[in-house]
């Protein structure tokens, strides 16, 4: 039922928690095939040698792959695939009910909010108003323009706020029933590189240029996508600019909103 796209690489400090995530997605059901990402050969030779391999398809890239390549392999399969992009750490434990994919349409998009390894919801306390988005499902194909415009990797600081603004803009519905379609963040130790950048706001001579949102939780207590669906969509806060301050602050979608960004992204003074 499922398309999963992610990546996979060779890493010693984190290799048994990339090799259980994998393990865990080929043996859930929902899924029926993985396209994995390499950068090396290395880890093609690897994955041979550890997994059982039929229900993967593999790229060799020679680099880290961008969230336009995962897009990409998307648009190459069907029209009307259910698509699953998720970064390399998350694996899918469950989908409370099947309509939530059954009867998922073409301008719908889930950015959900993960669990923890312990099955804590950790961020959704934290931010309580939208938290990190670990996994996309969709259905092919996505516009040519999402494509164009997440030409970057992910697990940066606001790489996924780039790719929930990008969707916002095209104005698909977006909805994050992470209560709903529960993923699995295998990190237990939860580091992060020091030299991780924020991506999806930049600063560039006291000018600020964003391109991010996030996405509220639908209620765990929705038990039927009639409902989901009457919601339309989740609250969508999007960050200005506080011209006087150079501060940032958060707006809910509205017209006055979405009229600004429905232009490209600019700098902002």
């Amino acid at each position: 039922m499922i398309n999963f796209i992610s990546s996979f690489y060779l890493n010693k400090e984190r290799q048994e928690e990339l090799d259980t995530t994998l393990r865990k997605n080929i043996e859930q059901r929902l899924i029926k095939k993985i396209y994995l990402f390499l950068d090396d050969k290395k880890a093609y030779e690897y994955l041979l040698e550890n997994f059982e391999i039929n229900k993967i398809k593999i790229k060799i890239l020679w680099r880290i792959p961008l969230y336009s390549d995962l897009f990409l392999c998307a648009n190459l399969l069907p029209k009307g695939e259910i698509c699953m992009i998720s970064n390399n750490d998350i694996w899918l434990k469950s989908i409370r009910f099947k309509e939530l994919l059954t009867e998922l349409e073409s301008n719908m998009i889930y950015a959900l909010t993960r669990h923890e390894y312990n099955l804590e919801p950790k961020l959704q306390k934290e931010q309580p108003t939208g938290g990190s988005a670990d996994s996309f499902i969709f259905k092919s194909p996505v516009p040519k323009s999402i494509i164009e415009d997440t030409k970057h990797v992910q697990n940066q600081w606001g790489s996924e706020n780039i790719v929930m603004f990008e969707f916002w803009r095209k104005k698909y519905r977006l909805y994050n029933p992470c209560f709903h379609i529960i993923i699995v963040h295998e990190h237990r130790s939860e580091e992060r590189p020091k030299n991780r950048k924020q991506i999806d706001i930049t600063r560039k001579n006291k000018k600020i240029c964003i391109r991010s949102c996030a996405v509220s939780y639908i209620d765990k207590n929705i038990n039927n996508m009639k409902k989901l669906k009457q919601i339309q969509r989740c609250r969508i806060a999007i960050p200005t600019a506080d011209i006087q301050k150079g501060i940032l602050r958060y707006f809910p979608d509205g017209p006055s909103t979405r009229k600004y960004y429905d232009t490209k992204p600019k700098f902002l003074m």
